[in-house]
């Protein structure tokens, strides 16, 4: 007899596994708490996201980079490009958290409100921002991060976790001319300690209508699950006053299109 192994249960298909942890790092600008709150209110409301489908889970978003006026101003955005759902509305299925984290106190804190609200999902914005630590270059204090999100999540219902953080470009072997590369800021024991790997890049060319840009997101390091291909995001306004904002997606599979973000 053959056995088909098990496929990995999908929060979103083919980006998030349940159970993970991704770390997601934007160039500066980019756009990343703007698209990750709308992957957040998506999986809210069960539905696709950049044309892949979701399974509805509550979600849980820690917002410890944001004002408050911009915070507020990017939900409406995106709540209107939704078509304004009431059920975003109330906390029940995804809930915002604004600067709880940032100090001594954070995985108790982090602990207790996953248990009462029990999240399958988790947004962290940003890592810089949210754990209090003694040097965020430091990789012994990365690597104690991870084992206490780790330990949260077993201690829960093992929710996925996305960490966002800023990225910039390093240059290889410190030889000045040498070639460049796209990495995190801060430590990079990150990249070897979670699951998947996401770059969030803006696209080369002029801003759409709006001032809006594309932006792509680039796999860096994979499992046999998770995000594989490059996927353009494409952003665009509503006609409405005031404005919603809605993204699409595109999978990018020509060489062409590789080449220009890597």
């Amino acid at each position: 007899m053959t056995h088909t192994p098990l496929a990995p249960q999908w929060i979103i298909e083919d980006l998030i596994p349940a159970g993970t942890m991704i770390l997601v790092a934007g160039d500066a600008g980019v756009g990343k708490s703007t698209l990750n709150l709308a992957e957040a209110m998506h999986v809210a409301l069960g539905r696709p996201f950049l044309d892949h489908p979701t399974v509805k889970t509550r979600v849980l978003y820690f917002d410890e980079e944001n004002s408050k006026p911009d915070l507020l101003a990017y939900l409406q955005a995106l709540w209107i490009g939704l078509d304004s759902p009431p059920e975003l509305l109330t906390a029940s299925w995804l809930r915002i958290e604004h600067f709880s984290l940032g100090h001594k106190t954070w995985p108790s804190l982090m602990e207790s409100i996953m248990r009462e609200h029990r999240p399958g999902l988790i947004y962290i914005d940003t890592a810089g921002s949210a754990f209090d630590t003694d040097d965020e270059d430091k990789n012994a204090e990365a690597q104690r991060m991870m084992r206490l999100l780790r330990r949260i999540m077993s201690a829960t219902n093992h929710p996925a976790i996305k960490i966002l953080k800023h990225a910039k470009f390093q240059t290889g072997g410190g030889q000045k001319g040498g070639p460049t590369r796209r990495t995190i800021r801060g430590a990079k024991s990150w990249l070897g300690g979670v699951d998947q790997v996401v770059y969030h890049i803006r696209r080369p060319g002029r801003p759409r209508q709006g001032g809006l840009s594309e932006t792509v997101l680039v796999p860096d390091k994979t499992r046999a699950y998770g995000l594989q291909l490059n996927t353009r995001v494409i952003p665009s306004y509503t006609d409405t006053t005031p404005k919603g904002l809605i993204f699409k997606g595109e999978t990018l599979l020509s060489k062409d299109d590789l080449m220009i973000v890597t």
